[in-house]
């Protein structure tokens, strides 16, 4: 078996990073998902499945912002389970950005 990001077990991990991080408004709304999706009645996911795809991500993924991450995850998740594409996110997240610009 491969080791995976978060298997870090006995390695040297350095000091800690303990500045306070910017947090954006659209990070709020993707832990809302998040919270949505584990908790909706059958859940559409589950935090094990989560964290499974969450480390299979690729490695570049894992030096980055935690929850573009989490997004990743919740879209692989949801293809996964067929329940939506990501083609299908991205064209209605289109169609949403194009009527938030229309509306100024």
């Amino acid at each position: 078996m491969t080791a995976r990001p978060h298997d870090v077990g006995g390695q040297a991990a350095g000091p800690l990073d303990l500045d306070p991080h910017p947090e954006e408004d659209w990070h709020a709304l993707v832990m809302a998902l998040y919270a949505a999706a584990i908790s909706a009645d059958p859940p559409l996911l589950s935090t094990h499945e989560y964290r499974r795809v969450m480390e299979g991500l690729p490695p570049a993924l894992h030096r980055g912002d935690y929850h573009v991450r989490a997004v990743e995850t919740m879209v692989a998740l949801l293809e996964e389970k067929g329940l939506l594409t990501r083609a299908e996110l991205e064209a209605r997240a289109g169609l949403e950005a194009q009527a938030g610009l229309e509306a100024r």
